[in-house]
């Protein structure tokens, strides 16, 4: 067995591995699973610099944990019995809005409230066709 620590592998393999695992065939399909990934790998690293870089949290955090509560409020969406349902083309659109409502309280939660009307600024922006 090998260990490697979070830093080593960053959030990437979480998520490739979390699409592929949490969800089966019926609910995400490849191309779904490959948009999703897409999503998070266009947005993810500017969020964390942010954060990293000119942001405040009263509680620090670790890049893995913001990722994983990201994931965590998109396993309540994207669930059939929540709605996600339709086409492919259907579920883009649904995925987006779940993505930025996610990607907002996943990453921005743990900001202090000054910190949280900049991350603002970044999420509309990042969102603004959501």
């Amino acid at each position: 067995m090998v260990y490697m620590t979070y830093e080593e592998l960053g959030w990437r393999p979480f998520v490739r591995t979390w699409l592929y695992t949490f969800f089966d065939d019926e609910i995400l399909s490849d191309n779904l699973r490959e948009f999703i990934y897409s999503n998070f790998d266009a947005t993810i690293d500017i969020g964390l610099e942010k954060i990293r870089d000119t942001l405040s949290e009263p509680v620090k955090t670790v890049d893995i944990q913001q990722v994983v509560s990201i994931c965590n409020f998109l396993e309540v969406y994207l669930n059939p019995n929540m709605g996600f349902k339709g086409t492919d083309d259907e579920k883009k659109k649904l995925f987006n809005c779940a993505f930025a409502w996610s990607y907002i309280w996943g990453m921005g939660a743990s900001l202090d409230e000054r910190s949280k009307e900049r991350f603002d600024d970044i999420a509309r922006e990042l969102f603004k066709g959501a």
